[in-house]
């Protein structure tokens, strides 16, 4: 559903937010972006590699738009008010680029979960932050889902490449492959890449994740057994109800 030209803690909206919470049916909800995405677009963006191209509109650098804060703010403020819904924040609550703010924002709002998806490269682009947030996935992992933000559209298999690996369809190893071929190796490859980065402590050299310009290699955090199989296994079936 998409209405424009509302808050998402617009009191007219509570009705809506209150059913869901009545039937148990959980709010996924994306608000917010990366830090970034409202910072000048040159080669110390964090996410140049992305915002460029097709993907250029998603830069809010002095277009007018709402701040960063202002669209967290009315998120929390939506999540306080309505305690008996369920609310699950993908992007890591849009907080990857501050894991005290995403402690915090859990502590606060007991009714909030957050998934993983398509944020791995902050998570790590520092040893120290992947040091944070190994031990912030370990403290909240019962407040935390497995996550890709995986799209598939039948417009992107002409392009030959799944959109959110951000692969270009002139990579080497995507120029002897059909679009669909295409299509399917990068599908599987940022899914794995996923899944690689929580379980292992490994260095993806090469990981589908084009930030900055060229590679990125992305090192694991390696979380134990029982962390991997809540986030993995436990937690998402809990809230979406698949047990």
């Amino acid at each position: 559903m998409c209405i424009r030209d509302r808050h998402v803690d617009d009191r007219r909206l509570d009705p809506l937010f209150e059913r869901a919470g009545a039937l148990g049916v959980p709010v996924l909800i994306h608000t917010a972006d990366p830090w970034w995405f409202w910072r000048p677009l040159n080669s110390e963006n964090f996410w140049s590699g992305v915002l460029e191209g097709p993907y250029a509109q998603w830069s809010y650098y002095r277009k007018g738009m709402p701040s960063r804060e202002e669209l967290l703010g009315e998120r929390d403020n939506l999540v306080a008010r309505h305690r008996g819904t369920t609310f699950v924040a993908p992007h890591l609550l849009s907080l990857a680029d501050d894991p005290l703010a995403f402690e915090e924002t859990l502590e606060a709002h007991p009714n909030l979960y957050a998934d993983i998806s398509a944020r791995l490269p902050a998570m790590a682009r520092t040893e120290r932050r992947r040091e944070l947030w190994r031990e912030i996935l370990i403290r909240f992992a019962e407040r935390i889902l497995f996550g890709t933000d995986l799209i598939y559209h039948e417009q992107d298999v002409a392009t030959g490449i799944q959109s959110q690996s951000f692969q270009r369809p002139g990579d080497p190893d995507l120029k002897a492959l059909s679009p669909e071929e295409s299509y399917e190796k990068t599908s599987v490859e940022y899914t794995l890449a996923h899944v690689k980065f929580l379980s292992s402590e490994q260095t993806q050299p090469g990981a589908p994740f084009r930030r900055q310009k060229g590679t990125f290699a992305l090192h694991g955090l390696g979380l134990p057994e029982d962390v991997l199989d809540k986030i993995l296994y436990q937690v998402p079936a809990k809230i979406y109800h698949l047990s």
